[in-house]
Protein backbone atom coordinates (compact mmCIF):
# COMPACT_ATOMS: atom_id res chain seq x y z
CA UNK A 1 0.00 0.00 0.00
CA UNK A 2 1.75 3.15 -1.20
CA UNK A 3 -0.78 5.51 0.38
CA UNK A 4 -2.03 7.17 -2.81
CA UNK A 5 -3.73 6.33 -6.11
CA UNK A 6 -1.19 6.68 -8.91
CA UNK A 7 -3.68 6.13 -11.77
CA UNK A 8 -5.04 8.97 -13.94
CA UNK A 9 -2.76 11.62 -12.41
CA UNK A 10 -0.92 14.02 -14.74
CA UNK A 11 2.15 15.71 -13.26
CA UNK A 12 2.94 19.15 -14.67
CA UNK A 13 6.27 20.84 -13.96
CA UNK A 14 6.17 24.55 -14.79
CA UNK A 15 9.35 26.60 -15.12
CA UNK A 16 8.51 30.32 -15.10
CA UNK A 17 11.93 31.23 -16.59
CA UNK A 18 12.05 34.46 -14.61
CA UNK A 19 15.09 34.47 -12.28
CA UNK A 20 14.31 37.99 -11.00
CA UNK A 21 10.74 37.13 -10.05
CA UNK A 22 9.97 37.98 -6.42
CA UNK A 23 8.64 35.29 -4.11
CA UNK A 24 5.33 37.13 -3.76
CA UNK A 25 4.91 37.41 -7.55
CA UNK A 26 5.88 33.78 -8.09
CA UNK A 27 3.41 32.63 -5.44
CA UNK A 28 0.63 34.65 -7.08
CA UNK A 29 1.55 33.25 -10.51
CA UNK A 30 1.52 29.65 -9.23
CA UNK A 31 -1.86 30.23 -7.59
CA UNK A 32 -3.33 31.58 -10.83
CA UNK A 33 -1.91 28.66 -12.84
CA UNK A 34 -3.40 26.21 -10.34
CA UNK A 35 -6.78 27.95 -10.54
CA UNK A 36 -6.81 27.71 -14.35
CA UNK A 37 -5.67 24.07 -14.39
CA UNK A 38 -8.40 23.08 -11.93
CA UNK A 39 -11.01 24.67 -14.23
CA UNK A 40 -10.00 22.68 -17.33
CA UNK A 41 -12.59 20.24 -18.74
CA UNK A 42 -11.62 16.69 -17.82
CA UNK A 43 -9.84 17.68 -14.59
CA UNK A 44 -11.47 16.17 -11.51
CA UNK A 45 -9.20 17.87 -8.97
CA UNK A 46 -5.74 19.37 -8.82
CA UNK A 47 -3.08 20.31 -6.30
CA UNK A 48 0.34 21.91 -6.08
CA UNK A 49 3.36 20.78 -4.08
CA UNK A 50 7.05 21.36 -3.61
CA UNK A 51 7.76 17.63 -4.01
CA UNK A 52 5.83 14.95 -5.88
CA UNK A 53 5.73 11.35 -4.56
CA UNK A 54 8.47 8.90 -5.57
CA UNK A 55 10.41 11.63 -7.40
CA UNK A 56 13.65 10.99 -5.50
CA UNK A 57 13.60 14.54 -4.12
CA UNK A 58 13.38 15.19 -0.40
CA UNK A 59 13.24 17.94 2.21
CA UNK A 60 14.07 17.06 5.80
CA UNK A 61 14.65 18.97 9.03
CA UNK A 62 14.86 18.27 12.73
CA UNK A 63 11.48 18.58 14.40
CA UNK A 64 11.13 19.77 18.00
CA UNK A 65 7.79 18.50 19.28
CA UNK A 66 6.17 19.82 22.43
CA UNK A 67 5.56 16.33 23.77
CA UNK A 68 7.10 14.44 26.70
CA UNK A 69 7.59 11.32 24.54
CA UNK A 70 9.12 13.05 21.50
CA UNK A 71 12.51 11.82 20.21
CA UNK A 72 15.42 14.24 20.07
CA UNK A 73 18.69 14.57 18.17
CA UNK A 74 19.11 12.47 15.02
CA UNK A 75 15.96 10.52 15.86
CA UNK A 76 13.89 13.69 15.38
CA UNK A 77 14.73 14.00 11.66
CA UNK A 78 11.45 14.46 9.78
CA UNK A 79 10.50 14.72 6.13
CA UNK A 80 8.41 17.63 4.87
CA UNK A 81 6.40 18.75 1.89
CA UNK A 82 4.53 21.99 1.22
CA UNK A 83 1.19 21.50 -0.52
CA UNK A 84 -1.96 23.31 -1.62
CA UNK A 85 -5.45 22.47 -0.30
CA UNK A 86 -6.28 20.14 -3.24
CA UNK A 87 -3.20 17.90 -2.91
CA UNK A 88 -4.63 15.08 -0.75
CA UNK A 89 -7.88 14.95 -2.72
CA UNK A 90 -5.96 14.68 -5.99
CA UNK A 91 -3.73 11.84 -4.77
CA UNK A 92 -6.62 10.25 -2.84
CA UNK A 93 -4.63 10.08 0.37
CA UNK A 94 -7.28 9.79 3.11
CA UNK A 95 -7.50 12.40 5.86
CA UNK A 96 -7.93 10.36 9.06
CA UNK A 97 -8.49 13.12 11.61
CA UNK A 98 -8.83 16.88 11.80
CA UNK A 99 -9.12 19.11 8.75
CA UNK A 100 -7.46 19.71 5.40
CA UNK A 101 -5.77 22.98 4.47
CA UNK A 102 -7.91 25.78 3.04
CA UNK A 103 -7.39 29.13 1.35
CA UNK A 104 -7.25 30.88 4.72
CA UNK A 105 -3.99 29.08 5.55
CA UNK A 106 -1.87 31.73 3.88
CA UNK A 107 0.76 34.28 4.69
CA UNK A 108 0.07 36.03 7.98
CA UNK A 109 -2.29 33.30 9.24
CA UNK A 110 -1.36 31.06 12.20
CA UNK A 111 1.13 28.41 11.09
CA UNK A 112 -0.42 24.95 10.74
CA UNK A 113 0.57 21.46 9.60
CA UNK A 114 -0.88 18.07 8.74
CA UNK A 115 1.13 15.01 9.81
CA UNK A 116 1.14 11.36 8.79
CA UNK A 117 0.38 8.40 11.05
CA UNK A 118 4.05 7.54 11.59
CA UNK A 119 4.88 11.03 12.85
CA UNK A 120 1.85 11.02 15.16
CA UNK A 121 2.91 7.68 16.69
CA UNK A 122 6.60 8.55 16.98
CA UNK A 123 6.34 12.06 18.41
CA UNK A 124 2.98 11.92 20.22
CA UNK A 125 2.77 8.35 21.51
CA UNK A 126 -0.51 7.71 23.39
CA UNK A 127 -1.50 11.34 22.80
CA UNK A 128 -3.93 13.03 20.43
CA UNK A 129 -1.68 15.05 18.07
CA UNK A 130 -4.46 17.41 17.00
CA UNK A 131 -3.96 20.87 18.47
CA UNK A 132 -0.40 20.12 19.60
CA UNK A 133 2.56 22.06 18.25
CA UNK A 134 6.12 21.62 17.06
CA UNK A 135 8.94 23.90 15.98
CA UNK A 136 11.59 23.80 13.25
CA UNK A 137 15.19 24.98 13.26
CA UNK A 138 15.61 28.40 11.65
CA UNK A 139 19.25 28.99 12.61
CA UNK A 140 21.87 27.21 14.73
CA UNK A 141 20.51 27.12 18.26
CA UNK A 142 17.30 28.91 17.28
CA UNK A 143 13.85 27.49 16.51
CA UNK A 144 11.00 29.13 14.68
CA UNK A 145 7.45 29.90 15.84
CA UNK A 146 5.13 27.06 16.92
CA UNK A 147 3.28 25.17 14.18
CA UNK A 148 -0.06 23.67 15.18
CA UNK A 149 -1.16 20.23 13.95
CA UNK A 150 -4.64 20.45 12.44
CA UNK A 151 -4.90 17.08 10.70
CA UNK A 152 -3.58 13.52 10.37
CA UNK A 153 -3.33 11.68 7.03
CA UNK A 154 -2.68 8.10 6.07
CA UNK A 155 0.96 7.03 5.66
CA UNK A 156 2.29 7.17 2.10
CA UNK A 157 5.60 6.56 0.35
CA UNK A 158 7.83 9.61 -0.01
CA UNK A 159 10.99 9.08 -2.10
CA UNK A 160 10.91 5.36 -2.92
CA UNK A 161 8.64 2.32 -2.79
CA UNK A 162 11.45 0.40 -1.04
CA UNK A 163 11.64 2.72 1.97
CA UNK A 164 10.22 2.34 5.42
CA UNK A 165 7.57 4.99 5.99
CA UNK A 166 9.12 8.22 7.24
CA UNK A 167 7.61 10.64 9.76
CA UNK A 168 6.25 13.31 7.42
CA UNK A 169 4.69 16.72 7.97
CA UNK A 170 2.85 18.73 5.33
CA UNK A 171 2.80 22.53 5.42
CA UNK A 172 0.56 24.94 3.44
CA UNK A 173 2.46 25.96 0.31
CA UNK A 174 0.85 29.41 0.37
CA UNK A 175 2.29 29.93 3.86
CA UNK A 176 5.85 28.82 3.12
CA UNK A 177 8.16 31.48 1.67
CA UNK A 178 11.30 31.16 -0.44
CA UNK A 179 12.35 27.86 -1.97
CA UNK A 180 9.17 26.08 -0.95
CA UNK A 181 7.16 28.01 -3.53
CA UNK A 182 6.90 25.48 -6.33
CA UNK A 183 5.53 24.83 -9.78
CA UNK A 184 4.77 21.11 -9.43
CA UNK A 185 1.10 20.54 -10.25
CA UNK A 186 -0.82 17.26 -10.03
CA UNK A 187 -4.07 16.84 -11.96
CA UNK A 188 -6.47 13.95 -11.45
CA UNK A 189 -8.25 13.44 -14.72
CA UNK A 190 -11.46 11.85 -15.90
CA UNK A 191 -9.83 11.19 -19.30
CA UNK A 192 -6.47 9.87 -20.47
CA UNK A 193 -3.93 12.22 -18.80
CA UNK A 194 -1.92 12.83 -21.99
CA UNK A 195 -5.07 14.08 -23.72
CA UNK A 196 -4.93 17.22 -21.57
CA UNK A 197 -1.40 18.25 -22.54
CA UNK A 198 -2.45 20.90 -25.09
CA UNK A 199 -5.07 22.39 -22.78
CA UNK A 200 -2.55 22.57 -19.93
CA UNK A 201 0.02 24.32 -22.14
CA UNK A 202 -2.57 26.90 -23.21
CA UNK A 203 -3.66 27.52 -19.61
CA UNK A 204 -0.07 28.06 -18.44
CA UNK A 205 0.72 30.31 -21.41
CA UNK A 206 -2.32 32.40 -20.53
CA UNK A 207 -0.61 33.29 -17.26
CA UNK A 208 3.03 33.45 -18.37
CA UNK A 209 3.92 32.98 -22.05
CA UNK A 210 7.63 32.49 -21.29
CA UNK A 211 6.98 29.43 -19.12
CA UNK A 212 8.11 25.97 -20.16
CA UNK A 213 6.02 22.94 -19.29
CA UNK A 214 7.03 19.29 -18.80
CA UNK A 215 4.57 16.42 -18.52
CA UNK A 216 4.63 12.89 -17.15
CA UNK A 217 2.18 10.76 -15.23
CA UNK A 218 2.38 9.64 -11.63
CA UNK A 219 2.07 6.02 -12.79
CA UNK A 220 5.15 6.46 -15.01
CA UNK A 221 7.06 8.06 -12.15
CA UNK A 222 6.29 5.11 -9.88
CA UNK A 223 7.16 2.59 -12.61
CA UNK A 224 10.47 4.35 -13.34
CA UNK A 225 11.46 3.90 -9.71
CA UNK A 226 11.22 0.11 -10.18
CA UNK A 227 13.61 -0.22 -13.13
CA UNK A 228 16.08 -2.30 -11.09
CA UNK A 229 13.40 -4.72 -9.87
CA UNK A 230 11.90 -5.02 -13.36
CA UNK A 231 15.32 -5.78 -14.88
CA UNK A 232 16.02 -8.46 -12.25
CA UNK A 233 12.58 -9.95 -12.88
CA UNK A 234 13.18 -10.01 -16.65
CA UNK A 235 16.60 -11.66 -16.29
CA UNK A 236 15.25 -14.19 -13.78
CA UNK A 237 12.42 -15.07 -16.13
CA UNK A 238 14.81 -15.45 -19.08
CA UNK A 239 17.24 -17.75 -17.26
CA UNK A 240 14.35 -19.72 -15.76
CA UNK A 241 12.94 -20.31 -19.26
CA UNK A 242 16.40 -21.27 -20.54
CA UNK A 243 16.83 -23.81 -17.71
CA UNK A 244 13.40 -25.27 -18.51
CA UNK A 245 14.32 -25.58 -22.20
CA UNK A 246 17.60 -27.37 -21.40
CA UNK A 247 15.79 -29.73 -19.02
CA UNK A 248 13.22 -30.54 -21.72
CA UNK A 249 15.98 -31.25 -24.27
CA UNK A 250 17.80 -33.49 -21.77
CA UNK A 251 14.64 -35.44 -20.90
CA UNK A 252 13.75 -35.83 -24.57
CA UNK A 253 17.24 -37.18 -25.36
CA UNK A 254 17.14 -39.60 -22.42
CA UNK A 255 13.70 -41.04 -23.24
CA UNK A 256 14.49 -41.16 -26.96
CA UNK A 257 17.61 -43.23 -26.23
CA UNK A 258 15.65 -45.59 -23.93
CA UNK A 259 12.91 -46.11 -26.51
Amino acid sequence: DIGFDRNNVLLVDVNLKAPNLTVTHQLATDQEIERRLCALPGVVSCGRSSITPISGNEWNQFLHAESPTAPTGEASLTYFNSISPGYFMTLRTPLLAGRDFNNQDGKGAPRVAIVNQTLARKFYANLDPLGRTFRLDEAPGKTGPPIQIVGVVKDSKYTSLREDTYPTAFLPINQEPGIHVGGNFALRTAVRPSALARSVEDAVAGVNKASSVEFHTLAEQVDDSLVQERMLGLLSGFFGALALLLAMIGLYGTFSYLV
